[in-house]
């Protein structure tokens, strides 16, 4: 799997599920706890999703009303 197919399988599901853990998605998609930190890590640059340690959750903007 291509690392696009894989980051956009990842942002669904931390849409889906909420926070989600790095060893879960390593289990996932067959791949080193690494490359799912990486992709973490640019989905966060993309402002897609915030990471948190040991894992992701859903990117939440944080307003005064």
């Amino acid at each position: 799997m291509r690392p696009d197919q894989r980051q956009a399988q990842i942002r669904e599901i931390i849409a889906r599920d909420g926070e989600t853990r790095v060893d879960a998605l390593a289990l996932r998609f067959g791949v080193s706890a690494e490359t799912i930190r990486r992709d973490l890590a640019r989905l966060a640059r993309e402002g897609s999703v915030q990471k948190v340690h040991g894992g992701a959750r859903p990117f939440r903007l944080f307003a005064e009303g």
